[in-house]
This record gives structure tokens, C-alpha cells and sequence, in this order.
């Protein structure tokens, strides 16, 4: 029997009534004080915070300038939920609300979700379940298992599990309403607004509408002329938002591969093995079931686990048996199972994984959603149904004597899974939680007030650089030295409202990306300032204990204006991104004779342990391209493949001694990162005792599409060789290999063109 509730029927309301008391309950310190404490302060949290409550404060239209200056970015890829960010800033500023309750208002859209999710589900499981005491227990406990509360951490945008029950529920009622075109219409317009909160909700609800359209067709449930409209529901939104970007984005060098396809997917273990608990040690410790990234998360509990094994148990027994065995799951709710199934298998990068990545570049954009991990939420959902049916039909049709105290065990494991994850959850969040400083007024924030002292105004300055330097985004630079004190930077941003020219954001533009990061390369390197910035000083924000060398030279040439809490703020004139390669050169032409020691074209002035390089003229010209000027023409090419490039013999040593060893990447769009190369140290039998691994993502050492890779390594008395190896990467142009004794800095090259400094080019003329 069926009765089709409501999601607002008084049933639905209960559980999304019970689900919100034990969020707020669990959660507490994100509603008391109101709006004084955020999830999180730091990493992706504090990011996700400060990209809405910057907007709202600062930012209209279609475009975010907190970070990345003076460019900004699109609100699509600033991680700022778009649609939450127009809606409060429209509601803020009707209601002259402080933006600094921009995260309580995010706080508050969680916990509506939750309760929506709860409702929905009721709202399902009453199609296919005649109690409803059953309706409220299983929809409240799989909503307090939803692998979405795992996103409440740092992913507050993915942190909305009303998504797939919605969007499955409006798919049931077009089909209840023979799929008029109202029901089709709230299915479009749910789409497109889950697609302005965070892109995979769109790819999710698509996959999952042309998964279902293809089961019910084959099923012969839908005839072709309905299921052409439902495509067209499906597909609508997808097209509106293609639209949006073409008319409001004007980047076209976006990453075209990010990396994580292969990585960052679902997996047996990520899905039915627990992750944590005095059962995980078993698992994992003792029956040595891998442990998996949490991007494939979408745990069904020791309740789905049995459930898995009595649902195969019974279609076993249903396949060999003579006798007529009684129906777990109604005819109804079968398409959406074998729906879920193939997103199941798509989570798991099922067929990709399976030696077909061509597949992909038949179709490209599949490769912009580097976790397909999250496409098992759908099937969570419909399998935690589908558990939940089969359940009640073996209590009711079961002739087991002992079937009742199966149920019972079922159900009470279920709510211990689903309990304890919540409150493992909660624990988690109290431990965490931190102030909200986006609540302080200007004329509150000590940043304002030391400005002030020292005779400036915020107007004084166009942005703020924080060392030290933060870059992540364009799928290239993975420049994160300063990810600890992103709440300092990002608080102290939104105080000034000054934009910072670090940047955490997504798929941002690759050319601009290496321009802004060049500025906090080394001193040797020349900068040019984006075309865009203007004379006024930037804000210099410094943590000084963690300081590399370029960032050291940065803050010496700032006029300090104050320090508070252990950081450091300059006012930092832009000529001060001038170089300093004249000096040096004069300094080498005036020793080179009476000091420096000459042999093999290098100079230093001490006989060195190590020195070998490979210069672009040393190695097998592969390609020429006519866009790397910048640095050289030529390099060593690589199309995939491992390729040894040096082995060097080191001579006796009485004690350890300092290398480093350098390299210039150029930067393809088309491929991930840069490539690595690997770094053997070889006794004198030939074994290999250590090894590290060196590419540029770290570096902020840029010339035009080149970045410098470089790592410092000791080498100890046993050491008696250095290899070094070009490890398999898809598309790899290097130039300028150095391996160099650190005790001495090293010029080399020619003297009419280019000259060497521990690997950084000095033109000479």
C-alpha cells in the first residue's frame, strides 16, 4: 500500500523536525553565540567561508575579487556558492544585516538542508512503506549518515544533502503526474539552482536523470515522446549554465585536465567498509581492507553491509530455487536501484579504470570533475531505501521464527552506525571551531587601527600580499607554504576590504596565474606587474618564522608599519619587484678573475663536491616552440615515457655536505601539474638508499611559461652517486638540470648571451 506523502504532510515534517533539533543539539556551537563561531579556521573551511561574506560585503554581478588580484575570478569559480551569495547580499542589504553573519546564514542553510533531506526522505519511503513510525526512524537516521555531513568540515557548499532526495523525489512525481509540464519545469529549475551552488550537483542530478531515462526505457516504463521530454528537463539547465559561462567568462586558458580522475573515486572499502570506530581497526588493521581518499565516502553502515549480504543471500535463493520466493523490492522502485548502480560504478571510474582512458577525450568535459568519488552519494540514498524496503517486506513475509530478532538487530545497528557517526561528527566540529572574525566593524579590526596609527587609510593601498606566498587554483601551481594562516590573511582582508593577490580558488586562468605567483619569486627573476594594478603601495601581511629567502628580500624593502600577534605589516612599494641581476653581474665580472675559480665554464670560488648540469644545448633537441622565448627555444621533449637523465659519481667524503638540485618546466595547458623527476642516492654497491621526488608546482621562481623546480638535499659519507630521473608525466619540456655543492654559489654559460647563476638566468646585455 502507498501513500504517496507530501514532503510538508505531518509525517515528513516530524523527521525534518527531529533531524533539525539533533543538529542544532549536535552542532551547537554554530548557532549559540549567534554567528560567533565558524566550523573551521582554516584550509578549504576558511576559504569557503570568506568567499561569500567577502562577495556580500564587497562584490556585485557575476564577478568575485577577493583573491587572485587584480584579476578576481567568476563567481562560478571563486567557490562562493553563487546563489546563496546573490540571495544574502540582496537580503543583507534589504535588512541592513553586517555581512559578518554570512556564515551563520550558511549555518542555518545547513540545517534546513538536513531537515529537507529528512522530509524527502520520508516523503520517498512512504511510496513503497505502509507504517510511518518506520517512514520517521529511517528517514532520520539515513539523513544522520549521509555521506554529505562529512562535507560540513571545509566543503560547506557540498554540505547539502536535501540534493539527490529532491531531485529523485521530483523525478517520481513527474512520473506520478504522467510528466506534465509543471513537474518537468520544477525538475529544470531545481537542477539549475543546485548547479549555481556548486557544479557536481549538476553533473549528479544529470547522470542520475540519463541513467534513469535509459533503465526506464529499456524497462519500456516511459514511452519515447515522454522520455524525449524529460532529456530535455534534464539537459536544459546544463545548456542555461554553458550559457551563463559563455556570456560572463572571458578566461580561455582554463586547466583543461585536472588531476584526481583515477584518484579520487569510490571504492568497495569507501562504501561498505567503515572508516572509523572500534570496528575500523578491524577492518583495516586486522583483515587489511585498504583505506580510501575521502572523496568516494558514502558509508552505508554495518546495516547496508548485512543488508548487501542478505539482498545477495535472497537473489541467490530466488535464482536456484524451485519454490517462489517472497519480493523484496516492489517493480517500482527497480529502475531507480539499476540507476544508482551505474552512477555506483561511474563513482568508481568504471569503465575508465579498466584500461579505457581514451574514453574520456571522447568526452572531454568529464575530465573538469576530478572526483567522480562523489557521484556514490546518489546511490547511498537509493541503496539506504532500497535496504530499508526490502527490510520491512522480510519482517512481514518471513516464516523464520527468529525474523523479528533479525530486524531488530538490523535496526539497532543502524542506529548505532548512524548515531555515533553524527556525534563523531559533532565531537568533531567543537574540537574545531574557532571565532568568526568577519563579525569585527572596521573601525574594530586591530589591521584598521594599526593603519591608522602608522597615518594610512585602507585607500592607501590596492591589495594585500601574504608571505608566506599561497597560490592554488590553476591545477598547475600548488604554492600552499602559507596555507596555516589563511585565516589571518582572509580575516585581515575582508577588515580592509583590501583583495589579496594570494589565491584558493578553482580552475583559475593558468597565464594569470603565473604572472601574479611570479611576483613572489625570487629576486633574481625580473617582474612585471600585471597591467592592471596601479601605483599604490601594496598592504605586506608576514609571518615572519616561516619565511623563504625571496619572501625575506620582499619584507626587507617594506617600511614597517606594526606587528600584532606575530605577524608583520609593510607598506610595499611596487618598485620594489625590481631585480637585481645588474649588481650581481658586475660583482662576478669584477671577481671573476682574481677570485672566482674557473673550470669546465663554471665559476666559484671554492673547488665543490658536486657541480653537473645539463643545459638546453647538453640535451636531444626534441622540440622546438615558437611561444617559449621567455626562458629558451629548446629543451628536452617528452611525450610520456622514464628517462634517465644524469648519474654522477661523488668523490670520498669525510663528512655530509648540502646540494641543490634546480630545473625549469614549461607549462603545457593541456596536462596536469609539472612533470616530477626522482633523485636516487647510490652506495657503492649501486643501492639505492634514499629517494625523493622534484617538480615545479611548489615555486613561485617564474619566467614567462617557465617555472623553476628546486629541493635541498644532504649528502652523507656513504653516498657515491646522485641520479636523477624524468619520471612518466604526458606532456614534459625541461631545460637547465643543476646539481650543485651549496657551499658556493655557481655562474656558468656563455658570456655574450646568458649567464647562470645557481640556475637562474642573467642576461647580459
Amino acid at each position: 500500500m502507498q501513500h504517496k506523502l507530501q514532503p510538508f504532510s505531518p509525517t515528513p515534517l516530524l523527521a525534518g523536525a527531529i533531524v533539525a533539533i539533533l543538529f542544532v543539539w549536535n552542532f551547537n556551537p554554530l548557532f549559540f553565540p549567534m554567528g560567533e563561531q565558524l566550523i573551521t579556521t582554516g584550509g578549504d573551511g576558511i576559504k569557503n567561508y570568506y568567499t561569500p561574506a567577502w562577495y556580500v560585503a564587497y562584490d556585485s554581478g557575476t564577478h568575485f575579487s577577493g583573491m587572485h588580484y587584480p584579476y578576481g575570478d567568476n563567481v562560478v569559480y571563486s567557490d562562493n556558492q553563487p546563489l546563496v551569495s546573490w540571495t544574502l547580499q540582496w537580503v543583507f542589504n534589504t535588512f541592513h544585516i553586517d555581512a559578518g553573519y554570512v556564515p551563520f546564514a550558511m549555518h542555518l542553510l545547513m540545517l534546513l538542508s538536513f531537515a529537507g533531506c529528512a522530509m524527502l526522505l520520508a516523503a520517498l519511503l512512504s511510496r513503497w512503506l505502509p507504517s510511518r513510525s518506520w517512514v520517521v526512524a529511517f528517514a532520520v537516521l539515513i539523513t544522520c549518515m549521509s555521506p554529505q555531513t562529512e562535507r560540513m568540515y571545509a566543503h560547506f557548499s557540498l554540505a547539502y544533502p536535501i540534493f539527490f532526495p529532491l531531485i529523485w523525489w521530483l523525478h517520481i512525481r513527474a512520473k506520478e503526474q504522467a510528466y506534465r509540464f509543471s513537474s518537468l519545469l520544477w525538475l529544470a529549475l531545481s537542477m539549475t539552482a543546485f548547479a549555481f551552488l556548486h557544479l557536481y550537483y549538476l553533473l549528479i542530478a544529470l547522470a542520475f536523470s540519463l541513467a534513469l531515462l535509459l533503465i526506464q526505457t529499456i524497462r519500456k516504463e516511459i514511452t519515447w515522446r515522454k522520455a524525449g521530454q524529460v532529456l530535455m528537463a534534464a539537459v536544459l539547465p546544463f545548456i542555461l549554465l554553458l550559457l551563463y559561462t559563455h556570456l560572463t567568462d572571458t578566461i580561455t586558458d582554463r586547466p583543461e585536465r585536472p588531476y584526481g580522475f583515477f584518484f579520487y573515486k569510490a571504492s568497495f572499502q569507501s562504501v561498505f567498509i567503515p572508516p572509523y570506530g572500534p570496528l575500523s581497526k578491524l577492518w583495516h588493521e586486522q583483515l587489511h581492507w585498504g583505506r580510501t581518499n575521502m572523496e568516494g565516502y558514502a558509508w552505508v553502515g554495518h546495516f547496508g553491509l548485512l543488508m548487501l549480504a542478505g539482498i545477495l543471500t535472497w537473489a541467490v535463493l530466488k535464482y536456484i530455487s524451485k519454490k517462489t520466493v517472497f519480493t523484496l523490492f516492489p517493480s517500482t522502485f527497480l529502475s531507480y536501484s539499476y540507476a544508482a548502480l551505474l552512477l555506483l560504478a561511474f563513482s568508481m571510474a568504471l569503465p575508465f579504470s579498466l584500461g579505457m582512458e581514451g574514453l574520456l577525450d571522447v568526452i572531454p568535459f568529464l575530465q573538469q570533475f576530478r572526483s567522480p568519488g562523489r557521484f556514490s552519494w546518489a546511490f547511498y540514498y537509493v541503496f539506504m531505501v532500497g535496504c530499508t524496503i526490502a527490510l520491512w517486506h522480510f519482517k512481514e513475509k518471513t516464516a523464520f521464527k527468529n525474523g523479528r530478532w533479525i530486524v531488530a538487530v538490523v535496526v539497532a545497528l543502524l542506529a548505532y552506525d548512524s548515531l555515533g557517526y553524527w556525534t563523531h561528527t559533532g565531537k568533531n566540529i567543537r574540537a574545531n571551531a574557532g571565532a568568526n572574525s568577519f563579525l569585527q566593524a572596521d573601525e574594530q579590526s586591530p589591521v584598521v587601527d594599526m593603519l591608522t596609527h602608522a597615518g594610512y587609510t585602507t585607500e592607501d593601498f590596492q591589495a594585500i600580499l601574504f608571505l608566506p606566498f599561497y597560490h592554488m587554483g590553476s591545477e598547475k601551481l600548488y604554492i600552499d607554504k602559507g596555507a596555516g594562516h589563511m585565516y589571518r590573511s582572509m580575516s585581515d582582508a575582508y577588515a580592509t576590504g583590501l583583495p589579496m593577490l594570494n589565491t584558493m580558488m578553482s580552475r583559475t586562468s593558468i597565464s594569470q596565474s603565473l604572472e601574479v605567483s611570479a611576483l613572489a619569486g625570487h629576486p633574481l627573476i625580473a617582474k612585471y606587474l600585471p597591467a592592471a594594478m596601479d601605483a599604490r603601495p601594496l598592504l605586506l601581511v608576514t609571518a615572519e618564522a616561516m619565511l623563504n629567502i625571496p619572501e625575506n628580500y620582499l619584507a626587507q624593502q617594506g617600511q614597517l608599519l606594526g606587528q600584532k600577534d606575530g605577524y608583520s605589516y609593510y607598506r610595499l612599494d611596487t618598485a620594489a619587484f625590481h631585480d637585481t641581476q645588474a649588481a650581481l653581474l658586475a660583482d662576478f665580472h669584477a671577481l671573476r678573475d682574481s677570485v672566482y675559480r674557473h673550470w669546465d665554464g663554471h665559476y666559484a670560488r671554492e673547488e665543490l663536491h658536486l657541480m653537473a648540469h645539463l643545459l638546453d644545448r647538453d640535451i636531444d633537441f626534441q622540440a622546438e616552440l615558437s611561444d617559449t622565448a621567455d626562458l629558451t627555444s629548446y629543451g628536452l621533449y617528452r611525450e610520456g615515457g622514464i628517462e634517465q637523465l644524469i648519474e654522477i659519481t661523488i668523490p670520498p667524503l669525510d663528512s655530509s655536505f648540502w646540494m641543490e638540485v634546480s630545473f625549469w618546466s614549461y607549462t603545457f595547458n593541456a596536462t596536469t601539474a609539472y612533470p616530477p623527476v626522482k633523485i636516487e642516492w647510490l652506495k657503492a654497491d649501486g643501492t639505492v638508499f634514499k629517494r625523493e621526488d622534484l617538480s615545479s608546482k611548489a615555486s613561485a621562481d617564474i619566467i614567462g611559461r617557465w617555472v623553476r623546480a628546486s629541493g635541498y638535499y644532504e649528502v652523507i659519507p656513504d653516498c657515491r652517486a646522485i641520479r636523477v630521473t624524468l619520471l612518466e608525466h604526458p606532456q614534459t619540456l625541461i631545460n637547465n638540470l643543476l646539481l650543485r655543492d651549496t657551499r658556493e654559489h655557481v655562474f656558468y654559460g656563455a658570456e655574450n648571451d646568458v649567464l647562470w647563476f645557481n640556475g637562474y638566468p642573467i642576461p647580459q646585455h
